[in-house]
């Protein structure tokens, strides 16, 4: 028999130090090797490698595969009255992840030197309180989250639960940005759910209502050039910017080809169809009249811009 051969390529490693607008090093900062990859026909930035600083603010990316990749710091000080965060900020010394520049990694090489310094940033507040209408839902269960709108898969996000009975929701340390401030609440089977966008600028954001609603309902149906046997397709949503809650997936009626979702929360999806008969692919897909085989379409205040999937 012919002999396989397996060529092991050695790891890399990225090393240097953090430090404050005083150059003083910065212990526990969260540092991050990034790769460009592509995830739901997007291209996203996402973590390939962590490290958290040492007390003399030095880190060690190690483990990492030849190519290029970019590198990110940020921290949160620890403490009573710390009204600031620092970061994120990208080698050599960007605050966009658009303006870093890559480091070309080759197989089994160390690159030392990559220092990173990091800015103090004013950190803020969030609240408002989730309102159930007529669910009459146990408000103290609902988690309420902040997600960062321009990469939720790396960028900032936090969040904490209601902290009384009539919905109130405080979340602190919040970074200036912009972001979607989201709630979800399982009630007797069914999930219950708000989304609303957030700018926080320079002072705290108060007053905001985040009102449950049971999601939205879509219909569809599949329409085939001839016959088509559909006994094992189903249809997938997948979230399209970033995951706020979940995928979610119909089986297509094989009988009249329609199909069904309930309780979409509200964002953005891509479409994707499973189990189609062999030879066969999906030629359009209209929503409200507009392509969105490609594109995919949004869910805001829990209604679509069409009532039927084509």
């Amino acid at each position: 028999a012919d002999r396989i051969s397996f060529q092991l390529i050695p790891e890399a490693v990225i090393t240097g130090h953090v430090y404050d607008e005083n150059s003083e090093p910065i212990e526990h900062a969260r540092v991050l090797a990034l790769r460009y990859r592509y995830l739901n026909g997007h291209r996203h930035l996402l973590p390939a490698g962590f490290a958290i600083t040492d007390d003399r603010g030095q880190y060690r990316l190690f483990g990492l595969a030849p190519g290029k990749y970019y590198v990110s710091a940020s921290a949160n000080p620890m403490g009573l009255g710390v009204h600031f965060t620092y970061g994120p900020s990208y080698y050599p010394g960007a605050t966009d992840a658009s303006q870093a520049s890559p480091i070309t990694l080759p197989a089994g090489n160390e690159f030392p030197g990559v220092d990173l310094t990091l800015q103090r940033v004013g950190v803020f507040n969030v609240r408002g309180r989730v309102m159930s209408g007529a669910y009459g839902a146990p408000l103290r269960s609902v988690f309420v989250r902040l997600i960062a709108r321009a990469d939720p898969f790396v960028n900032f996000r936090m969040g904490g639960r209601i902290k009384d009975a009539q919905g109130d929701f405080d979340i602190p340390n919040v970074r200036p940005g912009n972001y979607f401030l989201v709630a979800r609440l399982l009630v007797k089977g069914k999930w219950l759910q708000a989304r609303q966008p957030v700018t926080v600028t320079d002072s705290d954001v108060d007053g905001i209502g985040l009102g449950l609603t049971s999601g939205a309902t879509l219909k569809g149906i599949i329409r085939a050039n001839g016959p088509a046997k559909l006994t094992s397709t189903r249809i997938a949503l997948r979230p399209r910017n970033g995951i706020f809650f979940r995928s979610y997936s119909s089986r297509v009626d094989s009988a009249d080809g329609t199909f069904g979702f309930n309780g979409l929360p509200d964002g953005g999806y891509l479409l994707r169809a499973f189990g189609l008969p062999p030879g066969d692919y999906v030629k359009s897909a209209t929503l409200g009249g507009e392509n969105v085989l490609d594109s995919g379409f949004e869910i805001s205040n829990g209604e679509t811009s069409g009532s039927t999937l084509d």
